[in-house]
């Protein structure tokens, strides 16, 4: 990937070069590290008071971004309007030589250093705020950055760039990942005709062996509960699915047909957003 590598690293170059003339990213820098210094000391009132200082709590709060997080990736993905590629991306890009597929990860990849800042964030919160040992946190950290991005970059790849699948598969692609969240809400319900609304119950819920079932989302959440709670049938089965999951996408994503069938869409979802941006610089909320 050097073509794309000398992109990427040119367009961090001259965007953070561009972001260093404007004052209002100052702005933004001490707005943000208010809130990297203010919200944990607000957040830990909340975790004391629930009693959540604790490795448990970690994955409570870890699962509940789990139940929205990869069904909405997956739903973006398969509409194919999860990946955000600018117009300079589609003038030098699509028309080169490099290999759809590539110009597929390139949009994924763009996301690590985000990605990579997060997780510095959950790991030293995790340790300060829930008093989970280091080493448990530098294991969700491998797996958060690295595990979690090689399943995921092989779901993008597959849903959103795989020529094999035709409307009718998309769709059904989405409605399954409706259905995963409506298994999660199935659950709830059931949970709350049996042991009615309180601390108990949701945490029942939570930490429950049906949801670490779920497929896809439910493995990772039997990972997350591996990681943090130590190991039980339900969540060692639930990784190794997860494992075998990552494993047959990947397959998929290396022996699918992808000659650049989605560049249309990505060139029309290119468009939407760049007038989405000039509209917010503009002040225009429409």
């Amino acid at each position: 990937m050097g073509a794309l590598g000398y992109l990427y690293r040119r367009t961090i170059v001259n965007r953070t070069k561009m972001a260093l003339r404007k004052p209002v990213t100052y702005v933004y820098g001490i707005f943000i590290l208010f809130y990297i210094v203010i919200v944990p000391f607000s957040f830990k009132v909340l975790i004391d008071e629930f009693g959540a200082a604790s490795p448990g709590g970690m994955a409570a709060v870890l699962t509940i971004f789990g139940f929205w997080m990869l069904p909405a990736n997956l739903i973006s993905y398969a509409k194919r309007k999860g990946l955000v590629y600018r117009n300079c991306d589609v003038h030098f890009l699509f028309p080169s030589p490099i290999r759809p597929k590539k110009v597929l990860l390139y949009a994924h990849v763009r996301t690590l250093i985000f990605q990579f800042v997060v997780n510095i964030l959950v790991a030293v919160f995790g340790a300060l705020l829930f008093h989970v040992e280091v080493w448990r946190m530098v294991i969700y950290f491998f797996f958060a950055l690295v595990i979690e991005n090689i399943m995921e970059a092989g779901l993008m790849m597959v849903s959103y760039g795989s020529e094999n699948l035709n409307e009718k598969h998309r769709k059904g692609l989405v409605v399954m990942s409706y259905a995963l969240i409506l298994a999660f809400v199935l659950i709830g319900v059931v949970t709350y005709l049996q042991n009615g609304l309180n601390m108990d119950s949701v945490m029942g819920f939570i930490h429950g062996d049906a949801v670490q079932l779920v497929p896809i989302t439910g493995w990772y959440i039997a990972v997350v509960h591996l990681i943090f709670m130590g190991p039980t049938t339900v969540n060692v089965i639930g990784t190794v699915l997860y494992a075998l999951f990552t494993v047959a996408i990947v397959i998929a994503a290396r022996k699918m047909k992808c000659t650049g069938e989605y560049y249309e869409d990505a060139i029309q979802f290119a468009d939407d957003y760049e007038v989405l941006i000039a509209n917010r610089k503009a002040g225009n909320s429409e």
